[in-house]
């Protein structure tokens, strides 16, 4: 008999943190779940851990034959899943009390009508205490029920771990994304059904102390941020694609790079031919740069026309 819920683990070294990920999914209330590890680590640090854990028959572990990267190994451990839902947790997060997972799978037990369905985070510094609460408005989350689009308006869901989905739709991470790859994934999970559960209770913890983060590695960085913003962008479906928002979202992108030209574009791999709305927003951006203003007088400029 199959579980209920598969939990997805793509671990990647750090085991303490691994090993206080899986030391809050033994003690959950509801105990019909599968727990599937995918290893991309170079070390034994991963195996060692999950042999702690051995007598649990529950957690599986599988080892990659060679690295696969962020989000191949993601979907690695997808593809191992066997329960009715699939709940991606990440090595460096955790459930925050021993009912989360109970409550995951009764948002989705409870709403049939629903494919997915996530929480509030409980963000967690380097000491281990509570940095924040994150929790999307009502507006925003009103917002995202008329169009999940909107998740490139800067509309947030959150991280992977703080979601869960039913294992039918054939949906996977797209191996060409790194940094707005779950933006892409809820877009296009979310189109194939808009109706999604929100708990406002932070289920989930997400920890900012982990030194192998993606976060880190793109951040701030022009030749992710910039080339796969400008992919999804294309990957979309943009009904509107002379919205305001977006034409403000994507000059805000130009300037904040200091963008003035489409061949620096296309010497970053952006294909041609570019959409009006991207010509127009570089010759935007031209005339903002000359101004040399901070981003907050570029917003301001944009609500005054």
């Amino acid at each position: 008999m199959n579980p209920k819920v598969s939990i997805c683990i793509p671990a990647y070294e750090e085991p303490e943190l691994l090993r206080k990920l899986l030391n809050s999914i033994i003690i959950q209330s509801f105990e019909n779940y599968e727990v599937i590890i995918t290893d991309d680590s170079t070390s034994n640090c991963v195996r060692d851990v999950v042999k702690s854990f051995e007598k649990d028959s529950r957690i599986k572990y599988y080892k990659n034959s060679e690295r696969k990267g962020s989000p191949e190994n993601w979907n690695e451990a997808i593809k191992h899943a066997s329960g009715k839902y699939i709940k991606i947790m990440h090595h460096d997060d955790w459930f925050s009390s021993q009912n989360s997972l109970q409550k995951f799978v009764g948002m989705m037990e409870e709403n049939p009508n629903v494919n997915f369905a996530f929480c509030a985070t409980k963000i967690i510094d380097g000491k281990g205490c509570l940095k924040s609460i994150y929790s999307p408005t009502k507006r925003e989350l009103n917002k995202l029920a008329r169009n999940p689009n909107c998740l490139f308006n800067g509309v947030s869901v959150g991280a992977p771990s703080v979601t869960i989905y039913r294992n039918n739709l054939g949906i996977y991470f797209d191996r060409k994304l790194k940094w707005y790859v779950d933006v892409d994934f809820y877009i296009r999970l979310l189109s194939c059904n808009k109706k999604f559960i929100f708990c406002p209770e932070p289920l989930i913890c997400v920890s900012t102390s982990s030194s192998h983060r993606v976060t880190n590695e793109c951040l701030n960085n022009k030749e992710v941020d910039l080339v796969e913003y400008f992919y999804l962008f294309q990957k979309i479906e943009t009904s509107k694609v002379s919205d305001y928002k977006y034409l403000q979202l994507i000059v805000l992108k130009l300037f904040k790079y200091n963008v003035k030209s489409g061949h620096e574009l296309i010497k970053l791999g952006i294909r041609e031919p570019f959409s009006p709305i991207l010509r127009l927003s570089i010759v935007i951006n031209q005339f903002l740069l000359k101004f040399k203003g901070p981003i907050k007088n570029i917003r301001n400029w944009f609500r005054s026309i």
